[in-house]
């Protein structure tokens, strides 16, 4: 009985499917003959459709459970929790950069990890070149539960965390090991710590590096040679005022706008790690790299609280441990690919300068109103980040 139970829910199923397609092909007809608009042809499909899902329901509903009673299976009709054993979840991670940034490489990397520590529970889908949206974007989708993961930079992402925004202020970190003694330590925790408030979990930082300076008028060397230079810089206030406060014209806009913007001399420069201006080619629309290394940006690897809590803890754990491993392996591909893309960079025709000791001491005197504006808008974990640098500093002598 129970056999053909199942073949007859089957055969009234297709009955339910079959006349669905029929009648989609008459109302194409009729609309390619001109007998009904577009729209009246939507709205009678989508009555059909629901009406036949309605009776499809009723059949399922009917037919399941194995002792005959349908009270014992509770279908929802909305998408099934993570948290059974026997289920494969999905985590799709979302990612500004092309398929050629080591961000990417790390994503791929995690991907092999998670399906290792979860042994195949969880499956990672990776959409990279801004797929699912920019990181501002991507990580609203994160709190309202339509997207599992992104791994942005902390900067854009500032308006939903403002404690993130110190990060972006100007020299902030005299190289990576510092920076990654901070923000692997209980300070870039703590942060992180403030995420779940925000509909967000914070699993591991990674590294999108120091950012350097690339314009297509002439060579900057000095401040001099900055002003009136027409920069794209990411929509937080820090980087606004500071490089108000150099001289530049700076001109907030999201990451997947810049190329364009360069190569239409809407802009004139940009300013970002030297690895994502080869593996983002602007070397085809930039002729001048400065490199000033002005500021330190992580990235970091963010999933949706809403989702998150559906995993069981073991899941949880697993993809923690992949997160930071991940990244680990991450930064240091960052770091050993910095000096070829560089490299890579001359060899396609950008002509690199530095900034000297003494032109970067200008600077930092410049962008000193910058520092106290903001640090006393977040004064508390401005103090705790500057004192865990100076500790990180002292360790490094």
């Amino acid at each position: 009985m129970k056999t053909l139970d199942r073949l007859a829910q089957a055969r009234i199923k297709s009955i339910c499917v079959f006349p669905l397609y029929f009648f989609y092909l008459f109302l194409r007809k009729r609309i390619l003959e001109g007998g009904m608009c577009v729209k009246q042809g939507w709205r009678k499909f989508m009555a059909a459709a629901s009406a036949l899902a309605l009776m499809g329901a009723v059949v399922t509903g009917c037919g399941s459970g194995s002792g005959g009673s349908a009270g014992n299976t509770t279908n929802t009709g909305s998408s099934p929790t993570p948290s059974s054993s026997d289920q494969t979840v999905t985590m799709r991670l979302g990612i500004g950069l092309n398929e050629e940034s080591t961000e990417y490489k790390g994503t791929v990397k995690f991907q092999q990890l998670v399906d290792q520590y979860t042994h195949g529970s969880v499956k990672v889908q990776l959409f990279p070149s801004g797929q699912l949206g920019n990181d501002l974007t991507m990580t609203q989708q994160l709190q309202s539960g339509a997207l599992e993961a992104t791994i942005p930079s902390t900067s854009p992402i500032s308006t939903i965390l403002p404690d993130f925004a110190l990060f972006d202020l100007p020299f902030l970190f005299k190289d990576a090991k510092v920076a990654d003694t901070v923000l692997d330590g209980p300070v870039g925790q703590d942060i992180l710590k403030e995420l779940p408030d925000k509909g967000l979990v914070g699993l591991a930082y990674w590294e999108n590096g120091f950012r350097d300076l690339t314009n297509s008028k002439h060579p900057i060397k000095t401040l001099a040679d900055l002003q009136g230079i027409k920069l794209r810089v990411m929509q937080t206030p820090v980087h606004i005022a500071f490089w108000k406060a150099l001289g530049a014209n700076p001109t907030p806009m999201s990451f997947d706008q810049v190329f364009n913007a360069l190569q239409q001399h809407v802009i004139d420069a940009q300013e970002n790690p030297i690895q994502t201006i080869y593996t983002q080619k602007f070397y085809e629309v930039q002729k001048y790299v400065t490199l000033s290394h002005h500021v330190y940006t992580p990235f970091v690897f963010l999933v949706s609280k809403i989702w998150w809590d559906k995993l069981t803890p073991d899941q949880q754990q697993a993809i923690q441990k992949a997160a930071v491993e991940a990244g680990q392996y991450q930064r240091q591909l960052n770091r050993d690919e910095a000096q070829q893309d560089l490299d890579q960079l001359k060899a396609k025709g950008m002509e690199v300068d530095s900034l000297s000791d003494s032109e970067r001491e200008q600077w930092k005197q410049k962008i000193q109103p910058v520092y106290d504006e903001f640090t006393q808008k977040n004064k508390d974990m401005a103090n705790k980040l500057f004192d865990a640098i100076k500790q990180a500093e002292a360790q490094d002598k």
